[in-house]
């Protein structure tokens, strides 16, 4: 079954446009399935309602699947974090499937890094964080 007739309402999905999405309804107007979706933003008054139709809407990835967690030393967020990590592996043609291959890949670029890589030292403090289920305030370096 297509990922668009799939959808169900309260389900989250991607939109080309809008990012992370909610769905919100969905209904079938002139043998045209439309999906109703509001973006997810911490003030309601700024979130953006829309229709989709097949094509514009896709399941999200493994890493939009994380969970919000910022650092609490720098503007970095975990989904940031592993998408840098995935970025860098897929240049050596290696594919990450999971925050525990993130953390392993990254585990050994640091080790083999020849300079103090800030970047992918906090990304590093985030996806412990993540992965041991602690907050990021026991595990970052201040």
């Amino acid at each position: 079954m297509p990922y668009f007739n799939s959808i169900k309402e309260n389900d989250l999905s991607f939109s080309n446009e809008h990012g992370i999405v909610r769905v919100i309804m969905i209904e079938q107007r002139n043998d045209i399935r439309y999906v109703t979706c509001e973006t997810i933003t911490d003030d309601a008054d700024l979130s953006i309602t829309f229709d989709a139709i097949e094509g514009e809407l896709r399941a999200l990835s493994w890493i939009e699947k994380l969970p919000d967690l910022n650092h609490c030393y720098t503007k970095y967020t975990l989904r940031e974090a592993v998408q840098m990590v995935v970025n860098s592996a897929e240049k050596h043609s290696i594919v990450l499937t999971d925050a525990s291959d993130a953390q392993s890949y990254l585990a050994a670029e640091l080790q083999n890094c020849t300079f103090n890589w800030i970047t992918g030292q906090t990304a590093m403090e985030l996806i412990t964080a993540y992965i041991d289920g602690k907050p990021i305030e026991k595990i970052a370096i201040a």
